[in-house]
Formats: C-alpha cells, structure tokens, sequence
C-alpha cells in the first residue's frame, strides 16, 4: 500500500532517529540501501528485538514517554515529508468516507443509511472545526503503547504510518481511563515533552477531531482490506452488528465532544 518513494522516507526518518540515539528499531542498511525488490516484491531487513509490552503506571513512566516523543519530534523537524500522508480530516477523513461506502455490502442492510450519513455529518464538522490549518511536523503517527516496547528501556517500533501532521497526534493515543485520568496523564507527558521542546498547546483542542478520524479510518481500512483472507480471522466481528452498533455510538460521544469543545481542550491547560 505504499510507494517506494514513501517506504524510503520510512526508512531515512527512522536512521535519523537512530543517529540522534533515539531507541528505535531501525532498518539494516546494506551496501547504503535499506529497501531491496526480488522478483516484484520489495523488502526491508529489520533486526530482531524483543520486548514487554509497555504499562504506563508512575508518573515517571508518563513523563519518560513524553521525553520520547519530544525526541521523536525534534528529528522530526530536521525536515518535511514529500511523499507521505499529511494528517488532517481531507485526507484521512476523505479516504475514510470513500473506503465505508465502498464497503458498504459490509454492514448489516438496516444499519447501513446511519453508518454512512452518521459518518458523513461527523467528517463534516471535523473539517469545518479544523479548518485551512496545516502541518508539517513529521510524527510517528501510529503511537499507541502497542508501538513502544521496553526491555528496560522504552523502545519504538512500527513506522510504517508515520505521516505528517500535528504534534499531538503523537500524544493522545497514549491517554486511557476517564476525562480526569486522561487530563491527569497528558499533565505528565507534557511535563517530560517540555523537558526538552516546547509544546504547542493550541493544538490539544484537536484530539478529539483525531480520535473521530481514528474510528473512521480504521473503519474504512478494515472495509477496504476484507478481500484479504487474513483480515476475517483478525477481525470476526468486523459484519456484525455489536461492531457497528459501538462504532456509531463512538462517533456520536466524539461529534458531541468536538462540538462542546473537547474534554480536553486548550481551555483546560
């Protein structure tokens, strides 16, 4: 699903991680080539590492992961994306909406008017809070705990989203628990992120937006891979109604959030 073009900025933003002694898993570069075709299919060579899973439970470990990504996103500023995804509700949002109808066979026949026109309203609003704003800030884009191991140290895995965008598209997949857990968390990853940049907080009004378009693209990214005989076994209950009963009431809580201005908006900081 990507270009060489972007696999190979995959890949020299990761090497300028590991050069500025970011722990992250690198691609192996050979003969100052990281990405190699055999009989049409290209590959990358990743060295093996284990590592726990990551549980986020003193406030040091919140402040740790806040350091990390201000690392992250001081490499990240050494130069732009030509090639990658740009983050906002006209990319992410547009292609999720083409992926839903698209698939729409997919969903049960009853539900399937709400599931599109709920989604439809909700990419609507998104665009219209978001606005003409743009960035350039090139980000992991993909960083739940999923992606950070620790075999003592933590460590980031999985590049293969990253995007440009916002800053805080990097932070707010690592808050869990109610709005005062989360408003409690993010404190703390500001904390550590401001240790070493500055932080722009004008931009914690988005998350909200980001969490709707989160729902929508994985949504659609499921509807579009079904042909892919592994994506029944991994995701079962993806035709069923329980799934998309939870996705439209998920998307109704985000869409009354971003319209009171968010649970954790700039006003709370």
């Amino acid at each position: 699903r990507w270009s060489k073009e972007q696999l190979q900025e995959e890949h020299n933003f990761t090497l300028g991680m590991a050069s500025a002694e970011i722990d992250v898993v690198a691609p192996l570069v050979i003969n100052g080539k990281t990405l190699f075709e055999y009989e049409g299919y290209l590959f990358t060579l990743f060295p093996k590492r284990g590592g726990r899973a990551v549980s986020l439970q003193t406030d040091e470990d919140f402040r740790q992961i806040g350091r990390l990504i201000a690392r992250v996103h001081s490499v990240g500023a050494w130069d732009n994306f030509e090639h990658r995804i740009n983050l906002s509700p006209h990319t992410i949002g547009e292609s999720a909406i083409k992926n839903l109808l698209a698939g729409s066979e997919l969903m049960p026949e009853y539900m399937k008017d709400n599931i599109l026109s709920t989604s439809a309203q909700v990419q609507e609003l998104c665009k219209n809070v978001w606005g003409d704003r743009h960035f350039n800030m090139r980000l992991h884009g993909d960083l739940h705990l999923g992606n950070v191991l620790d075999d003592g140290q933590f460590f980031l895995v999985d590049l293969d989203d990253c995007m440009s965008g916002p800053e805080v598209q990097d932070v707010w997949m690592c808050l869990s628990g109610s709005p005062e857990e989360q408003r409690f968390q993010l404190n703390l990853i500001l904390e550590g992120y401001e240790q070493i940049r500055e932080f722009p907080r004008e931009q914690l009004g988005l998350i909200d937006i980001l969490r709707a378009l989160r729902m929508m693209h994985h949504a659609g990214w499921l509807a579009n891979r079904w042909n892919d005989p592994t994506f029944p076994q991994a995701f079962p209950t993806f035709t069923s109604e329980e799934f998309w009963a939870d996705y439209m009431q998920g998307l109704r809580e985000q869409m009354m959030l971003i319209q009171s201005g968010g649970i954790l908006s700039q006003e709370n900081y």
